[in-house]
């Protein structure tokens, strides 16, 4: 698939151009929307831009979003019903900001988010991505008790409750080597210009079109991780991207295998020098899919009523990898490490990543100008 790219941002005067483009891709999104508009509005920082692409929506939608045409930072689109990261990258290609925020539609952000999130980038120039972790929310805005990401709680361990700056090596190496990435989307602020280098979302890898541009976006640029909690993400019944499975562990390694696979990839050279670099980094995701297809001698003997369902689903999904666990009569892959934290800290040792991160100062002089707080949100609790 050819992969969409971002074309360089037209001239535009210095008063056309925002702080921020909040990009939120809408379709029917009625029912959490009133929520995060307001958590929108609420924002401390004013100089932004909303950028809606809704998706022709029947619910609405597209009813309540046109009462917002008399804001001047309202920009309303209707564009075609082509998937979830179509809808984003309609968003994306409207940008006009220096910085560019995307705001799911059923997720909120604290009032300090924007402030929070570009004063970093304000501060270091040449870094094009900020992160944090995310509240899990419930239906009715409640915070939902959760354990730690893999990620965030190998970060804290290093960065105790202090800003770092996590080079891009190592930052695809992390996001190589823990299964779930780094949360949600609505911890992040970006640089336009990142957009320019690791293009836009693919369209084909279904929900989980984040996972390959994460690791794209990492290799084009170091990110500052903040131990600040500045936004949601909501969990609701039946949500697609809550269970991670097969299916999702088989995308998650097809994204890095595209990402590794692609001579404009950003890939080090000194990787390369590494023996079997590329199962070696492949390493941790291709054991997520022997762990998900639950093909192990232990479960064969603790769970064997569940083994032949097992055995289709994966037949069903991947032949090669039904057929690999089949050969080895189930065994544990060779060498293998099964904690995640010891694999990852392997890679960056074999790879020369740099670890820890780098401790950063934010100054206070290095904000967006906030406006007078507004009253916050209804949460139970603050990011």
């Amino acid at each position: 698939m050819t992969r969409p790219i971002l074309q360089p941002n037209p001239a535009l005067k210095a008063s056309e151009r925002p702080l921020v483009s909040i990009c939120l891709p809408t379709l029917n999104a009625i029912e959490f929307l009133q929520q995060r508009m307001d958590s929108i509005l609420a924002q401390t920082v004013r100089d932004w831009e909303l950028i809606v692409c809704d998706s022709y929506s029947d619910d609405g939608t597209w009813e309540y979003l046109s009462k917002l045409a008399s804001d001047a930072r309202v920009r309303l689109h209707q564009v075609p019903r082509e998937g979830l990261y179509a809808g984003w990258n309609e968003c994306l290609r409207r940008v006009r900001g220096e910085f560019v925020y995307v705001a799911t539609a059923d997720d909120t952000m604290y009032p300090r988010c924007l402030e929070i999130l570009s004063a970093p980038l304000l501060a270091h120039p040449d870094v094009d991505m900020v992160m944090t972790e995310v509240d899990e929310i419930g239906v009715n805005d409640e915070i939902l008790p959760r354990p730690q990401p893999r990620i965030w709680k190998y970060l804290g361990t290093a960065l105790q409750g202090r800003p770092g700056r996590v080079s891009r090596e190592t930052f695809a190496l992390l996001l190589a080597g823990f299964p779930l990435g780094i949360g949600s989307i609505t911890g992040v602020l970006i640089r336009r210009r990142l957009l320019e280098k690791s293009g836009l979302y693919p369209t084909d890898l279904s929900y989980l079109g984040d996972a390959e541009w994460a690791l794209r976006a990492a290799l084009a640029s170091d990110v500052i991780a903040l131990p600040d909690r500045v936004a949601t993400w909501r969990i609701r019944p039946g949500q697609a991207s809550r269970k991670f499975d097969l299916g999702q562990s088989l995308i998650f390694r097809k994204a890095l295998e595209r990402v590794l696979d692609d001579p404009q990839g950003g890939v080090p050279d000194h990787w390369k020098q590494v023996p079997g670099w590329r199962e070696r980094v492949l390493g941790p995701r291709s054991w997520a899919a022997v762990e998900y297809s639950g093909l192990l001698r232990m479960n064969l003997r603790r769970k064997s009523h569940l083994f032949p369902r097992r055995l289709l689903n994966t037949w069903r999904q991947d032949r090669a990898l039904f057929w690999e666990r089949v050969t080895c009569l189930f065994a544990l892959p060779a060498g293998l490490r099964q904690d995640y934290e010891t694999i990852v800290s392997e890679l960056l040792k074999d790879f020369h990543a740099e670890w820890p991160p780098r401790i950063v100062e934010i100054p206070t002089d290095c904000t967006a100008s906030p406006a007078p707080a507004s009253p916050s949100v209804s949460h139970s609790s603050s990011w």
